[in-house]
């Protein structure tokens, strides 16, 4: 069994962070740990937005149904330079939060940056409804169906999946998927925590994380073939 532990100690730069937000009290009440949480996350991206703001971007909001009959808050990011009627590739943003944190507000600024930068059309979604434990597989569908006759129709490979989780987990997976001849573009982030790209300008790495993500989507309409082997990229 391949051992990836290497990747897992610590950088003498990410040492160096500092958090500026005051902690938040382990006492508090569900609710009140939500509320202080996502209203970080939304500053954050306020702070994103500014930078912004030389690339103006079209958002609108709806309300989707669900296939489970719940009803989806979602946002779409459009360029404002897209010609009007213009079909656009389009990709669906399901915010982190171990499905109790986060909401739209606070990806304002990751999908900024993507559709500016694949010019093409961001669907945020909240995938916290009030009502249901929410399941991304029916979230995602949901939406494709209801924004689909409006895209480019550059559908990605079926095959091709994308995974972001542990280091350990989401190598061994990569592993898997080169074994049965699916199309897989590896990166890691060397001693780098889960959600390290909050701390922004603080870490080289963050620039890097947003070329991984734009390049990434890029990379998947492209139609990539299997090499057939497993890469791990680091720079």
């Amino acid at each position: 069994m391949a051992d990836f532990t290497q990747y897992g100690h610590a950088t003498a730069e990410w040492l160096a962070v500092t958090d500026s937000r005051p902690p938040i009290p382990g006492h508090l009440e569900l609710k009140e740990m939500q509320r202080l949480t996502n209203m970080y996350r939304e500053q954050l991206a306020l702070s994103e937005m500014e930078k912004l703001k030389d690339y103006p971007i079209l958002m609108k909001d709806y309300t989707v149904t669900s296939r489970d009959g719940f009803p989806l808050e979602v946002r779409t990011y459009r360029p404002a330079s897209a010609e009007e009627g213009a079909r656009l590739p389009v990709y669906i943003h399901l915010h982190g939060g171990g499905y109790v944190f986060g909401n739209i507000p606070s990806e304002d600024g990751i999908c900024t940056r993507i559709v500016e930068e694949v010019r093409g059309t961001a669907l945020g979604v909240n995938t916290l409804p009030a009502s249901a434990v929410p399941l991304f597989q029916s979230v995602t569908l949901s939406c494709f169906r209801t924004f689909s006759p409006y895209s480019s129709g550059r559908l990605c490979r079926p095959s091709v999946r994308a995974r972001g989780t542990s280091t350990n987990e989401a190598l061994f997976y990569g592993q898997k998927l080169v074994e049965a001849g699916v199309p897989t573009d590896v990166h890691v982030f060397n001693g780098l925590p889960h959600g390290f790209r909050r701390f922004g300008d603080q870490l080289a790495e963050s620039k890097r994380w947003d070329k991984v993500m734009e390049d990434g989507i890029k990379w998947a309409l492209s139609k990539p073939e299997p090499t057939g082997k497993f890469e791990i990229k680091l720079e």
